[in-house]
């Protein structure tokens, strides 16, 4: 699968989630990723929440495909389709990253394996926390459709 073919999905990085800060500068390269193989990039903010580290959101503005989401509930996947639909990003591949590991990121994850079942889902583990503990992998809800992966 090219690379082109991959939709990056940032999981409330917002300051007001205190793990934020741990992956912060690992967010940052994968935005820098995204930028770099021209992928799509969908940013889901957590409804009354804040919005965004601006890094991040200027950062990502440099991308000719990318949008900001708010979502309501902990996963974001109603959020990802929406944007998929919308503007045409790729569904194949998945990369993931963001707070919290064990709540959000995992809610959405499962939801773009169930919505996309054709869709291979990346969860970047260098950038993922959890309510500043460490992430407990085994933990961590997984499809046949998706993996854990370290930083590129």
């Amino acid at each position: 699968m090219r690379t082109q073919d991959t939709t990056l999905v940032i999981v409330d990085m917002q300051p007001s989630f205190a793990a934020s800060a741990l992956v912060l500068p690992d967010v940052m390269d994968e935005v820098k990723l995204a930028l770099k193989n021209d992928w799509a990039i969908i940013i889901l903010e957590y409804s009354n929440q804040g919005h965004t580290y601006p890094c991040i959101l200027e950062l990502a503005k440099q991308s000719r495909r990318h949008k900001v989401m708010t979502k309501f509930t902990d996963g974001g996947e109603r959020e990802i389709r929406i944007a998929c639909q919308k503007l045409d990003f790729p569904t194949g591949r998945f990369r993931v990253c963001g707070v919290n590991t064990h709540a959000c990121v995992s809610q959405t994850v499962s939801g773009i394996a169930k919505t996309y079942t054709h869709c291979v889902v990346l969860v970047v583990q260098n950038a993922c926390a959890h309510t500043l503990r460490q992430n407990n992998w085994r933990k961590f809800f997984r499809f046949k459709s998706f993996r854990v992966v370290p930083a590129v």
